[in-house]
């Protein structure tokens, strides 16, 4: 299955679904990973201007096939909605069976700009990932089962952020991340896993 993942910003992909990328890299899929802001304007001044980049690079190796990088202005995603579209149209020629991306219901512009763009630029299937931080009327619909080697995965892809880190983001920490994918995990009688919203499923 080819899978297309798309991250408004370096970090957003792997707090949302981390884990389950990581899982369906172990599984033989083609993930294709696609960030579209590097957060520039956002770095905190102790650290060069491309540690994000940095980061999401080291983190890709781990969770895709390949990657891509755009670099749209943070929080101005609104601005430039037709250009993002149109990259994502581009984007087509991965040809993904299944595309994941921010909730419609996401309060934040870039998140929300771009799972609206998603929803306009493919027609396979799409699930939105959860961001516990601005995703706050998320209704999960489909959980995928996570296992403590995808957690861990996911924890350690996380901690790799220390440009957030140092921004005092404790959604980075371990025991937050094991402690959200519980709960989803009790919600559906497993351990762990991830949520997601079910825009469209095709099968």
């Amino acid at each position: 299955m080819n899978i297309l993942v798309l991250s408004p910003h370096t970090d957003d992909c792997e707090l949302g679904c981390g884990g389950s990328l990581t899982k369906w890299m172990r599984e033989g899929h083609n993930i294709i990973s696609i960030v579209f802001s590097l957060c520039e304007k956002s770095i905190p001044r102790q650290f060069k201007k491309d540690v994000t980049k940095e980061e999401f690079i080291t983190n890709a190796r781990f969770y895709s096939n390949h990657y891509k990088i755009f670099n749209y202005p943070v929080r101005e995603f609104p601005k430039y909605r037709q250009e993002i579209l149109e990259d994502m149209i581009k984007l087509r020629e991965y040809k993904p069976d299944l595309v994941l991306c921010p909730s419609l219901n996401d309060i934040h512009q870039d998140h929300k700009t771009i799972a609206e763009e998603a929803r306009r630029a493919f027609r396979c299937s799409i699930l939105s990932y959860e961001l516990f931080y601005t995703s706050l009327n998320f209704n999960p619909q489909h959980y995928i089962i996570l296992s403590e080697e995808d957690l861990e995965d996911k924890t350690r892809m996380c901690q790799e952020y220390k440009s957030q880190i140092s921004k005092g983001k404790g959604y980075t920490e371990k025991e937050f991340i094991y402690g959200w994918a519980k709960t989803r995990g009790g919600q559906v009688d497993k351990d762990y896993a991830e949520a997601f919203e079910c825009v469209r499923f095709v099968y």
